[in-house]
């Protein structure tokens, strides 16, 4: 199992940031590395959807579970190769934590790791810095 892990802290309030994390279609004005994002009904858990990463093939994906206000998690599966990304918040006196947890696990773990693993690696704090400062300028147009 391999497992990228990135916390970024803000000022704003949490749930400024899960509105953001809630409407999937405007993931790739955070994440550069993202072309799309669709989801299939809500944001809640059995959700399902499609992201296409930036030059790459459609991925499909389900939301395990999501506690409002609090965190979510979706999975896609790879072959032989599963991508869970867990997205918290965490609220420490006027400070909010964002957390992105993402692990790969299965047989081809390491050909992925190799092939998207190092990827997201580089560029998801660069994703979570982009997410703090749309969530900032959220709150500040509140």
């Amino acid at each position: 199992m391999k497992v990228i892990k990135n916390t970024e802290v803000t000022n704003t309030k949490p749930e400024v940031v899960w509105k953001i994390w809630e409407n999937v279609s405007d993931w790739p004005k955070w994440d550069d590395e993202l072309e799309s994002v669709k989801l299939n009904g809500k944001f809640e858990t059995g959700g399902t959807g499609v992201l296409v990463p930036k030059g790459g093939a459609k991925v499909n994906f389900t939301l395990t579970e999501v506690i409002p206000g609090k965190s979510f998690t979706d999975v896609s599966k790879l072959p032989l190769c599963k991508l869970t990304f867990i997205h918290s918040l965490e609220t420490i006196g006027d400070k909010t934590y964002l957390t992105h947890d993402v692990s790969m696990s299965g047989p081809l773990t390491f050909l992925f790791y190799n092939i998207i693993g190092r990827k997201i690696q580089k560029f998801l704090p660069t994703a979570m810095k982009q997410l703090v400062k749309m969530a900032e300028q959220e709150e500040i147009n509140v």
